[in-house]
């Protein structure tokens, strides 16, 4: 969106979301699995995905990756750097003050502590993949090791929503 030329200082959360629908939408119509990366700290947000797999047809999985220990949550935060040009990470203060707008979850999910090794975590997925997604083998390959991934990298609070037609 900023390459776009769209300024800074506009609010483009929305936008990047809806365009972030927009294409996992076409790409589970064309049969495509879809792993979404994204904190989804409200309600709407998370619904917005689980409409899409509904409307395509598909089935949908949340994997939740949370790192308990303060301190190496403030370590992973100021420790990260950006991967794409122009995103500006939050800062420890702009995560402190996320966490009081993050809303609890209401709908299943497995939460995955991301301080628990890599294997632990992957088997953990796995697990949880086996009893409620028995015959989307495509997916479960990729999200249980996305989501293992991402419990193990400096991301240190993100939702994978998995979907598959």
């Amino acid at each position: 969106m900023l390459r776009a030329g769209i300024a800074r200082d506009q609010p483009i959360g929305l936008a990047a979301y809806l365009a972030a629908e927009a294409v996992a939408e076409t790409s589970l119509r064309v049969g495509a699995d879809v792993i979404v990366d994204a904190v989804n700290a409200v309600e709407p947000a998370r619904r917005s995905w689980i409409n899409i797999a509904t409307r395509t047809g598909s089935t949908w999985r949340v994997v939740e990756v949370i790192c308990p220990d303060q301190r190496e949550h403030q370590r992973r935060v100021t420790k990260r750097t950006a991967d794409l040009e122009d995103h500006q990470l939050p800062t420890w203060p702009d995560v402190l003050k996320r966490v009081h707008e993050y809303e609890m979850w209401t709908r299943p999910r497995l939460i995955v502590d991301s301080t628990v090794p890599l294997e632990v975590s992957l088997q953990t997925i796995w697990t949880y993949l086996d009893g409620r997604h028995r015959n989307q083998g495509r997916i479960r390959e990729s999200f249980a090791e996305e989501a293992a991934r991402r419990a193990q990298s400096l991301i240190p609070k993100t939702t994978l929503f998995g979907m598959s037609r």
